[in-house]
């Protein structure tokens, strides 16, 4: 028959197809493999949404309607890779392919995941055991206590560390947090101890370096300390932004504004901030936080 003519697939899909499959007691189901339509060119060529995928397909509309479910391979930009679409019925298919996902982690010996779920201190706030998947989103729902939400992004974040003499790690965890729910013109403003001068790539970055280079020559060094400091930085950075940041801690003055950073001498310089600010937030152990703006 004619692969265009509604009339043909009918009689060819449902009319045969169908009653074999209804007819037989073993339970089978159909996969046919088809192509598409040759692809759109010039200005006809426009990006698809993912249920508009499965008109692609060649031949008249019957084959579509008859289809319980439509998955579609197509080539991507890259040389050799391709994407697959659940152009029809995907989302079930998900459904089933997390059923069929989870099956496969018993079988492969994959059984079980701990998580654990930090409380404040040194403390343990709880502990998920199960499937990975279950055991992630009861891990997630322990943790929401380190997931606070605000209503907007404000103008000035406080933020407190975990161990006020923590090192330059925590700070910077607790820089990434803050910045989270602060506004990309805001301040963020980190209270602690600390008393340790950032890495020398952090240092050298902030004197004005690019940062892309000293990262590739820290990685050239093959020296785990300043790759360690490379990438902090980078975080640091990409966390950041163009936010300013104010730093209370047991640097000197010297020091702070040599990195280019704001100096607290004390205590009463941040309360200063947070009279003078639009809208403020304070993050208390914002280094194992992961806030979020709603």
């Amino acid at each position: 028959g004619d692969v265009t003519d509604s009339q043909d697939l009918g009689n060819f899909l449902r009319g045969h197809l169908n009653r074999l499959s209804s007819t037989d007691a073993s339970g089978f189901a159909y996969i046919l493999v088809h192509h598409t339509t040759k692809p759109a060119t010039g200005k006809d060529k426009t990006e698809r949404l993912w249920h508009e995928v499965m008109y692609d397909m060649a031949g008249g509309a019957e084959l579509i309607n008859w289809a319980r479910a439509i998955l579609s391979l197509r080539p991507a930009v890259d040389e050799g890779t391709f994407n697959l679409v659940l152009a029809k019925r995907g989302r079930r298919a998900i459904d089933a392919w997390m059923v069929s996902n989870q099956e496969a982690i018993w079988q492969l010996g994959v059984c079980a995941n701990l998580r654990l779920v930090a409380g404040r201190g040194d403390t343990l706030a709880g502990a998920a055991f199960g499937l990975p998947d279950a055991a992630a989103r009861r891990a997630r729902k322990l943790a929401a206590g380190w997931r606070p939400t605000v209503p907007a992004a404000t103008m000035l974040t406080i933020a407190s560390l975990s161990n006020p003499r923590g090192g330059t790690a925590m700070l910077l965890r607790a820089v990434a947090a803050a910045a989270r729910v602060t506004h990309p013109t805001g301040t963020v403003c980190v209270a602690s101890r600390l008393a340790e001068r950032p890495g020398v790539i952090f240092s050298r970055w902030r004197e004005g370096a690019p940062l892309d280079a000293l990262v590739r020559e820290a990685v050239g060094t093959g020296d785990q300390s300043l790759i360690t400091d490379a990438f902090q930085t980078r975080f640091f950075a990409r966390a950041l932004g163009d936010r300013r940041l104010v730093l209370l801690s047991d640097l000197d003055e010297a020091t702070v504004e040599e990195l280019e950073l704001g100096f607290a001498a004390m205590p009463e310089v941040v309360e200063r901030l947070a009279h003078r600010a639009e809208s403020v937030a304070v993050l208390a152990e914002a280094d194992r936080m992961l806030p979020r703006v709603v």
